[in-house]
């Protein structure tokens, strides 16, 4: 897990409005893990990193 950026007062200071969250409203941490597994595939990441995120998203599902 990591800092939400998205859910402080800044990024909605600094954000486009399509792009602004609402801050109480709940996370998908899931989804947010999968599309970072299927970026890894286009993007040049250390192998490490791969399985580190894969780890992360396998856990996720878990709970």
């Amino acid at each position: 897990m990591s800092f939400q950026f998205v859910k402080t007062h800044l990024y909605k200071t600094h954000a486009p409005e399509s792009q602004q969250v609402d801050p109480s409203e709940p996370m998908d941490f899931v989804n947010v893990w999968e599309e970072r597994v299927k970026a890894n595939e286009y993007f040049n990441v250390p192998a490490d990193q791969k399985a580190r995120h894969q780890g992360i998203l396998d856990v996720l599902r878990r709970v």
